[in-house]
């Protein structure tokens, strides 16, 4: 609905009531009533004419000059003067009233009419239109208010906005009206109503109603309901917003699939390109890359591309491929070369290949080489070639070599300080057993030495010399393994088992510095998996932490907790607490760097070096804030119901396995043999290793139970003969002062096991017992191989030189050019071979290929 700020309507209507005039203002300024009393008079022809002809006939009373002058020159009488005069003023005066009448009807007339037509328009509209004079009655409302309203229009008129609307919309309504009258000026409002339980929402426009004197008399008004125009502004903002998500999701629909179509036909132009540039860029990119690229295809059976890396790697030249296509495997180092053979065989089928193994360069230099492929698929998803990488990674094996060799010489330097700290503990630890031997001893001595004793009641006593014995050679063994440097080795490990050791060589400290321990243990714990030398290591770091953090703390109590339990992600987490002042911010975020220390005489590295062997072992170290040592968190292993390995009995035409003991000292060979045969082995003693090759022991099953140090030929001497003679039976050392590099030597010739002096009976059963079993173990696979090599001999001698190629590595193209036949005869052979050898693939028969090189077939 358009606005209009032009002056409100003058006039009345015709029928308009007189009785509502307006009260004139007493505070309105001179001039404006002077205005208005002027209008009154000027709209009274009557008034007005009265006023001329009084006026004139004064006039002329006065005498006129002028007029007296010209009447002079007319000679009239004195009497017939004034007369003359008074007749033109009443006929001019006459004149005037009939103009002033005509004036004033017309003007009247105008205005009816504009009432009029002012009626007409808005009963006409179809807007709600509406007259009301000061009071708020309505004197003119059209049919539209009517219907809003809900009544005759009858009943409309000269009610006010109470009568005809709610309260709450009368009162908006009713001051809309004062401020337009109070103001004078023209008023547009938008409101939201409820009228007969429906909302409705009207604009309205309103100015001031005025009379002709120019009064304000009431108000004009004309509203409009735009509920449905709203209503269609919101459906169409609804309609709009639906559309325009449409429209984005159309359009990012679109642009995907423009962005996917530019992306296909990019693809396509770059296949293209790459279709024509493919060769001069890839020998740009493999040529200045440090590694070895290469590329296998599957149905070409062969080396499709090698770069020129290789000659820098491997030393040899890339063009030996097409003579030798497995160059690269004739390289790999003696140890490793089976293992790659069969995973080089297991690529050819899954496509993917992950290996580290060593080369050996025509100069004799080594090289660690880490090798992987994955496999590239054709359009239908099958494997079609293999691209790979190898890498040279020599120097970080080399690195890790090194800094492992440094982790061991920290972690023996820190042994050795904490070796010194627990020398006189030790040293008390040892006077213990040692001094019970004596008593136990002598006692028996002076038992034997009376008639009257019994030698079975000193039994008892005999077995605590044996267990006090046992635990004096554990208190040097735990000493010595401090001191001297050893090869990490994982075994199943009770950790609370562990602590308790441990807290028993503290025991002498922990008194002195008045210490309460308390070991809350869950039982039971889980085994770990770690070296058990390493974790007493940490713990007694541990231990010793808490110990100088308490020794300050003159008043507080001194408590040391040690706490074990099983964790749900299959680890055990062990804790140590004390009553110590705690940590530092500042000193916790440094607490594990070595050299740091907060004790004036401390080197800074029993932390660094617990966490690192932690590391080490697969776990976790760390510490929290409060009054609490660091935190150990290990993975365990699982650990089942073990039981000793039964022994194969039915072998080498059902003969017993044998225990052969070799040792210098015949009560050693006397308690050895009487503890092996009191379990039912069958035990054959020698005082020398040249007693024992006279005898026929090595050709039968069994193990050596084998002394190190021996006059003539030691016990190392012995194993090195045998293992020229080509015998493989497994041996195990036993000695009572071993060493790190003789223990290594024995292993690394082939030794089973080797155990210290004195050991616990049920320990040495045990690796007995496994011994025989290995034995067992490998006369079983001594007869798989004379199997295999029965069904190699069932080959014909084409079917070997088809075999022998197949295990080079060669192709069917390669073998039938060699062999001067054709590729389905190589094919069929290939067949035969695999059928009498009974392999279902190609990675069963190089296995079966490697069993008979482990025998020398």
């Amino acid at each position: 609905m358009a606005h209009s700020n032009k002056a409100a309507p003058r006039g009345s209507f015709q029928d308009r009531p007189h009785a509502l005039p307006a009260p004139e203002d007493p505070a309105a300024p001179s001039s404006d009533s002077r205005r208005i009393c002027w209008r009154r008079f000027i709209a009274d022809p009557a008034l007005m004419t009265a006023i001329y002809i009084g006026g004139g006939l004064l006039w002329v009373l006065g005498g006129d000059p002028l007029l007296s002058a010209w009447l002079a020159g007319a000679e009239l009488s004195p009497v017939l003067g004034p007369l003359a005069n008074a007749l033109v003023i009443a006929a001019s005066g006459s004149l005037l009233y009939r103009l002033l009448s005509v004036h004033v009807a017309t003007a009247h007339h105008a205005h009816l009419v504009q009432d009029t037509r002012l009626a007409e328009f808005i009963e006409t509209i179809a807007d709600v239109a509406f007259i009301k004079d000061c009071d708020g009655r309505y004197l003119l409302f059209n049919s539209a208010g009517a219907r809003l309203v809900g009544k005759p229009l009858t009943e409309c008129l000269g009610q006010d906005d109470r009568a005809l609307f709610p309260a709450d919309m009368a009162l908006k309504l009713m001051e809309s009206d004062r401020q337009v009258i109070a103001n004078g000026h023209l008023l547009n409002r938008e409101d939201t109503f409820d009228i007969g339980g429906d909302r409705r929402i009207l604009q309205s426009t309103q100015w001031p109603y005025r009379d002709t004197d120019d009064r304000i008399i009431g108000v004009i008004g004309i509203a409009r309901d735009i509920t449905a125009q709203k209503q269609a502004e919101e459906q169409a903002w609804r309609t709009r917003d639906e559309l325009e998500s449409r429209v984005r999701v159309r359009t990012a629909e679109l642009v995907t699939a423009n962005r996917t179509l530019e992306r296909l036909i990019a693809a396509r132009v770059q296949t293209e390109i790459a279709l024509r540039d493919s060769e001069e860029r890839f020998r740009q990119l493999a040529e200045h890359i440090r590694e070895v690229f290469w590329v296998y295809g599957i149905v070409e059976e062969r080396l499709l591309y090698v770069s020129p890396a290789y000659a820098e790697i491997w030393g040899r030249a890339v063009r030996n491929f097409q003579e030798r296509p497995l160059d690269w495997l004739e390289a790999v180092h003696p140890d490793d070369r089976l293992r790659i053979q069969a995973a080089h065989a297991a690529k050819l089928e899954s496509g993917r290949f992950d290996e580290e193994y060593r080369i050996v360069r025509p100069d004799g230099a080594v090289r660690w080489i880490w090798d992987r492929g994955f496999p590239i698929h054709d359009a239908t998803g099958h494997v079609y070639r293999i691209a790979g990488l190898a890498e040279d990674i020599t120097t970080r094996k080399l690195a890790e070599d090194q800094l492992r060799r440094q982790q061991v010489e920290l972690a023996k330097m820190s042994r050795l300080s904490l070796a010194v700290e627990l020398a006189s503990n030790l040293a008390h630890e040892l006077n213990q057993p040692l001094a019970a031997i004596v008593a136990y001893t002598q006692a028996c001595l002076t038992l034997l030495r009376e008639d009257t004793a019994d030698p079975r009641e000193l039994t008892g006593t005999l077995e605590e010399v044996v267990n006090q014995g046992l635990r004096a050679g554990g208190i040097i063994r735990h000493l010595r393994g401090l001191v001297q440097k050893h090869p990490a080795a994982q075994t199943e490990v009770d950790l609370n088992a562990l602590i308790r050791a441990v807290m028993h060589y503290a025991q002498l400290e922990l008194r002195q510095a008045d210490i309460t321990v308390r070991l809350e243990l869950t039982e039971p714990l889980p085994a770990i998996l770690a070296d058990d030398m390493q974790i007493q290591l940490v713990v007694l770091y541990l231990v010793r932490n808490a110990i100088e953090a308490m020794q300050d703390a003159d008043d507080a109590p001194r408590e040391l907790l040690l706490r074990t339990a099983p964790l749900d992600t299959g680890t055990v987490l062990a804790t140590v607490h004390d009553t110590g002042p705690g940590f530092s911010p500042e000193a916790l975020e440094r607490l594990f760097q070595p050299f740091f220390t907060t004790k004036s005489g401390g080197m800074g590295l029993g932390l660094s070096v617990s966490r690192s062997l932690i590391e080490s072992q697969g776990g976790q170290l760390w510490a929290t804030p409060q009054s609490a040592r660091p935190w150990g968190l290990l993975p365990f292993q699982p650990a089942g119901v073990h039981s000793l390995p039964t022994i194969a009995r039915a072998r080498m035409n059902e003969i017993a396995p044998t225990v052969f003991l070799i040792d210098d000292d015949q009560a050693v060979r006397d308690a050895v043999g009487l503890l092996l045969r009191a379990t039912g082995l069958i035990v054959e003693s020698f005082a020398s290793a040249t007693d024992f090759l006279k005898s026929d022991g090595i050709r039968r099953p069994g193990c050596l139970l084998l002394d190190v140090r021996m006059p003539g030929m030691s016990g190392l001497d012995l194993q090195k003969q045998l293992q020229e003679q080509g015998h493989h039976i497994p041996i195990i050392f036993m000695t009572g002062h071993g060493d790190i590099p003789m223990a290594t030597r024995a292993m690394k010739a082939g030794a089973f096991d080797f155990i210290e002096k004195p050991f616990q009976g049920q320990t040495l059963l045990a690796r007995v017992r496994e011994a025989l079993e290995r034995d067992a173990r490998e006369l079983r696979r001594q007869a798989q191989r004379s199997e295999a090599a029965r069904r190699l001999a069932r080959l014909s001698p084409r079917e070997r030189e088809v075999l022998e190629r197949v295990a080079a590595g060669q192709y069917n193209k390669v073998i039938a050019a060699e062999l001067g036949i054709s590729l389905s005869t190589v094919e069929i052979h290939r067949k035969r071979v695999m059928e009498k050898l009974e392999a279902d693939s190609l990675s069963n028969l190089i296995r079966t290929l490697a069993l008979l090189n482990e025998g020398g077939s």
